[in-house]
């Protein structure tokens, strides 16, 4: 009878193993894409100064026509986000995927940026903002708003661009606030 015991219990471990370290094939695994890249650029500026706004003829009108730009202060960095279950072919939805940030400088002269974001053939979504930063601002005041004031204030973070891209995508995207 023990003989009988050690054969089941031998056999007990062997079907366990099998049961237990053994991969089930037909299961998705999450596969690294091949990834590459994709470029966004452009050009971003903020109407600093509403005293220099003018309408058509050349008047000095901060409410109406079309604002005057200016580039953003030395400095400000803009950065790109995205997810990195984008880069991933067939994500494990049971795994948490962290996020990952490019930054770049905005060229004070020109507002000009540029981004080379990691990317594949399928879409990778990218969030573009500004972080919060302190310029001075300046806006019309007085009889016929010959007049303007300066204050120094912190612009709060603005979303430049949610877009998506792909491998070897090409992107422009100018922004004005």
């Amino acid at each position: 009878m023990k003989k009988i015991n050690n054969y089941f219990l031998v056999a007990a471990l062997i079907a366990t193993s099998f049961v237990f370290g053994c991969k089930d094939k037909d299961k998705d695994e999450a596969t690294p894409a091949s990834n590459g890249s994709a470029t966004i650029s452009g050009i971003i500026k903020f109407d600093f100064n509403t005293a220099n706004d003018t309408v058509a003829g050349g008047t000095t009108f901060p409410t109406a026509g079309p604002a005057t730009y200016e580039a953003l202060p030395t400095g400000i960095v803009l950065t790109a986000t995205i997810n990195t279950a984008d880069l991933v072919l067939n994500p494990d939805p049971n795994v948490n995927y962290p996020n990952k940030e490019y930054r770049t400088t905005v060229d004070a002269t020109t507002g000009a940026y540029s981004f080379t974001i990691d990317a594949n053939e399928n879409p990778v979504n990218v969030n573009i903002k500004t972080g919060q930063f302190r310029h001075d601002k300046t806006v019309a005041s007085g009889t016929n708003f010959r007049s303007s004031t300066t204050t120094n204030v912190i612009y709060a973070e603005q979303t430049v661009a949610n877009t998506t891209v792909v491998n070897g995508d090409v992107k422009i995207i100018d922004a004005q606030f």
